[in-house]
């Protein structure tokens, strides 16, 4: 999740009109970026990211800034001056304030998923949504008066 809040902030304070090189040490970015970014990517593909909401975003601001965005992976630990700079300098952000998106900053949206105003849920929704309904068909279980003699009469505990 923090290599892609980096592209995102990389790519918020790029110009519009200009190319990106991003360099990471994490290939799972890069994946995801080619996979998020294919036009053949159906919607509910998209939606089982972790981070859709931030891809999404992410892909909003390159068609808006006209950008070129290209990826190049690094070897990790490798000595290399500015991925050791880059690692340092993300070790000092964790004493930074968090970053926080506005539901309202994805236009292709059309709705925002929420839970006892909490704020926005992220993540798998379909599985988000089915553990809920599997937690409360268990717990309406639990007190379906025909399961009760599981409960109240247990003789081998006396």
């Amino acid at each position: 999740m923090a290599e892609t809040f980096a592209v995102l902030t990389t790519l918020i304070v790029s110009p519009a009109n200009s190319y990106v090189n991003i360099f990471t040490d994490l290939l799972n970015t890069i994946h995801n970026y080619n996979k998020f970014s294919r036009i053949n990517f159906f919607m509910c593909q998209r939606l089982k990211f972790n981070t859709y909401p931030v891809w999404s975003l992410i892909l909003h601001l390159i068609e808006q800034k006209h950008l070129v965005v290209t990826f190049m992976k690094v070897k990790s630990h490798s000595g290399d001056q500015f991925n050791d700079q880059a690692n340092q300098l993300s070790k000092e952000a964790t004493n930074l304030s968090p970053i926080f998106l506005s539901p309202k900053s994805d236009p292709s949206a059309l709705m925002t998923t929420t839970f006892n105003y909490l704020g926005p849920l992220q993540g798998n929704m379909r599985k988000w949504a089915q553990r809920a309904c599997h937690t409360y068909l268990a717990a309406s279980n639990l007190h379906n008066k025909s399961q009760q003699h599981l409960f109240t009469s247990w003789p081998y505990i006396q």
